[in-house]
């Protein structure tokens, strides 16, 4: 199922974090993800793939941190 045309509904704050060595969502299919999101921010993680929270969960917890922050600062 290809939801990349409902992407520009999404009205949230989204943070779309995605692993540099990820088979499955390689970067450039997070970067169109993350495009087709109004305001949304994209984090690449290096020397990761596609468990992100499982390979790195301190920097996953730090962005998402981070992120909410942020979000929660300007609503």
């Amino acid at each position: 199922m290809d939801l990349r045309p409902m992407l520009g509904r999404i009205r949230a704050p989204t943070l779309v974090i995605a692993g540099r060595d990820d088979p499955s969502t390689p970067p450039p299919m997070a970067e169109e993800i993350c495009a087709g999101i109004p305001q949304a921010e994209l984090v690449l993680l290096p020397r990761a793939a596609h468990l992100l929270a499982v390979e790195h969960p301190g920097m996953v917890a730090a962005h998402l941190g981070a992120f909410l922050g942020r979000s929660r600062s300007e609503v």
